[in-house]
């Protein structure tokens, strides 16, 4: 039998160029990739010798993959160069080192930005701009940036005023457990602001945010339970918020605890512990 020769085929000028452009495209994929995990290693080092309060270690290292394009590490060289840990304090610098990260989405250098901005630090003052960036944020679910958005709206700052708008998104961040977003909730439920006065929605948010250790929350729940309407006086509960609040320097709830004391109402009588609250509230 006679072995049949295959003609030899010549790779064509397109195919080695195509040839050449790939191998280029996987190294580079594969150099990327390297590059990536080693960031993060350097990253998590960073985030590391900050928590260890090494804070010229995480400065260099921050600053370092911040160069390179890391996201999270230009918020955090932002960041430290706002509180002057590690650097000298130089707001310019975590401008932008904060723009640079929020235009790659960070959430939370977002948020940053829009604080400047609505501050007037560095940079003229500039609500629509503040408002711009706390949006991007919030969409993202970051929680300060929701509370920011809602207090935007709740004040009609860069915006109009939209009490309705300003509820959900303090809704969105009290539903994270921000403290602050809980007390404004259960005050526009309480006022009717946005929508209808509703005792048990105000009673639920103030509860969730006097349970965080918020003062007025636990001076609001007080007054709901002291000169609520009948169904809903309670002044046992009354004497628990406004003790809490009493104990944290509140006033108001000083005196409330006294005239409480003195009267024997939601506790038992005694006028020393009357005296005593009575004369803590006029300091």
């Amino acid at each position: 039998m006679h072995s049949i020769k295959l003609p030899k085929v010549r790779a064509s000028p397109v195919n080695k160029l195509f040839h050449l452009l790939l191998v280029t495209i996987l190294a580079c994929i594969a150099f990327n990739s390297y590059a990536a995990k080693n960031y993060e290693k350097k990253y998590e080092s960073a985030v590391a010798a900050y928590n260890n309060k090494e804070y010229y270690n995480a400065r260099r290292q921050f600053k370092y993959i911040a160069k390179k394009g890391h996201a999270r590490g230009q918020y955090w060289l932002g960041m430290l160069y706002t509180t002057g840990k590690g650097v000298r304090r130089n707001p310019r610098k975590a401008f932008r080192w904060f723009q640079s990260a929020a235009r790659q989405d960070n959430d939370k250098a977002q948020a940053s930005l829009a604080l400047m901005y609505q501050q007037g630090q560095v940079i003229k003052r500039d609500y629509a701009l503040a408002h711009q960036w706390y949006l991007k944020s919030a969409e993202q679910g970051y929680v300060e940036a929701q509370h920011q958005l809602g207090l935007m709206y709740y004040h009609g700052l860069g915006r109009a005023k939209d009490y309705t708008i300003a509820r959900n998104w303090f809704r969105a961040a009290a539903e994270q457990g921000n403290v602050h977003a809980q007390y404004i909730l259960g005050l526009m439920y309480q006022e009717g602001l946005g929508t209808r006065p509703n005792f048990e929605e105000s009673v639920k948010w103030y509860v969730l945010s006097g349970g965080q250790g918020n003062v007025r929350s636990q001076f609001r729940l007080g007054e709901l339970y002291f000169h609520g309407r009948a169904k809903h006086r309670d002044y046992t509960k009354a004497f628990k918020w406004y003790r809490m609040a009493a104990e944290k320097g509140h006033k108001e709830a000083q005196s409330y605890l006294s005239v409480m004391y003195g009267s024997g109402v939601g506790v038992a009588k005694s006028q020393t512990k009357a005296e005593y609250w009575k004369q803590k509230s006029e300091k």
